[in-house]
């Protein structure tokens, strides 16, 4: 469960790394933004590599909600994490089929590079899409279920300020490297099945505790427990 979490978390650090590696190429002149693609061209790896690795993220989720749905039952995990997630897996590959067009089927004009038609479309399809998106968001995400009878509203600042704080990435970021040195280095609690399950055919079987793999429960041969 945490190589599950971290195959998710690796798209966090590597997408801005990703994006200062395209500031840097651009500035040498190696980038080739423009036009065919072409692997002669910086643009083509970065690509590639930011293909690679939100594949493996989406892998990763789609794996975690095979893990979870029963936990999140009677949620609507599904409609949830579709909600999210086709956004993601829509604008990033439609994205690389505007790429592979230009140069093919998308032509420059007069005013118009390649790229500048390519990300047009790709803005407008967006543009389309998320009219869709939303209504479906609202459906999956509805305020009724988070609402506590007899609890007052809760104030807009909260939810704005959690927003816009991002040290939660940090702190799973470092945790995560945390468990890895500390799986590497032979920690108790880093190794092994945690609790038992019974599937349907009456099987048991044993696995990773669900809250201690992500962090809202500790496991009880962690020597942080103890304290």
């Amino acid at each position: 469960m945490y190589t599950l979490k971290w195959s998710v978390l690796q798209y966090v650090i590597l997408r801005p790394l990703l994006s200062i590696a395209g500031i840097i190429c651009q500035k040498l002149g190696v980038l080739c933004e423009s036009g065919s693609w072409s692997f002669r061209t910086a643009k083509a790896y970065i690509t590639v590599i930011d293909g690679v690795s939100i594949t493996i993220a989406l892998y990763g989720l789609f794996l975690f909600y095979g893990l979870t749905k029963e936990e999140l039952q009677g949620r609507r995990p599904l409609a949830k994490f579709l909600a999210i997630k086709l956004i993601v897996m829509f604008t990033f590959y439609q994205s690389l089929v505007f790429d592979a067009l230009e140069g093919r089927v998308i032509h420059a004009t007069q005013y118009w590079t390649l790229t500048n038609i390519a990300d047009g479309l790709n803005a407008l399809t967006i543009c389309i899409e998320m009219v869709f998106f939303s209504a479906f968001m609202i459906w999956a995400y509805g305020w009724g279920e988070y609402k506590i009878k007899g609890e007052p509203r809760t104030s807009v600042w909260r939810p704005l300020w959690d927003s816009i704080n991002y040290s939660d990435f940090a702190i799973e970021i470092a945790g995560s490297l945390k468990f890895f040195v500390d799986y590497f280095r032979g920690k108790p609690y880093a190794h092994g099945p945690r609790v038992k399950v019974i599937d349907g055919e009456g099987k048991t079987h044993t696995r990773v505790d669900f809250g201690e793999a992500f962090g809202v429960a500790p496991h009880p041969y962690d020597p942080r427990s103890a304290n």
